[in-house]
């Protein structure tokens, strides 16, 4: 079987395009759209293919810096790694902005799975 990769957009970057080290909102495949007006720390270290968005270390795939404008910042990562990183913002308190129903719903009930992000991302 093959691994499966998921694009994260993150906005970590100021008005002027200078790296934040912080990370106030995430979109996921534009399908998933989360916010936090204080944010998390967050670093991203391409050469060492990792990135750390609050207590989460997650193994990049690729970056890509200014992807659409210059607040945002792209990391591609493994489907288990955007689970782990949207249950630590549920137990944050993120504010969730965009979702299909189904992932609304488990937002809400406070444990998103592989298989809720599979449904949505592969299907």
């Amino acid at each position: 079987m093959t691994e499966t990769f998921v694009n994260i957009m993150v906005a970590v970057n100021d008005n002027n395009g200078n790296f934040t080290g912080r990370c106030t909102r995430i979109q996921i495949d534009d399908v998933i759209n989360v916010e936090s007006e204080i944010g998390l720390p967050c670093e991203i270290k391409p050469s060492a293919n990792i990135a750390k968005i609050g207590i989460c270390l997650l193994t990049i795939q690729t970056w890509t810096p200014y992807v659409g404008n210059i607040f945002w910042d792209s990391i591609q990562v493994r489907i288990g790694d955007a689970e782990r990183l949207l249950n630590l913002l549920i137990w944050e308190k993120w504010d969730l902005l965009e979702a299909e129903l189904s992932i609304w719903e488990k937002w809400e009930l406070g444990e998103i799975k592989v298989s809720d992000l599979e449904k949505i991302l592969i299907d």
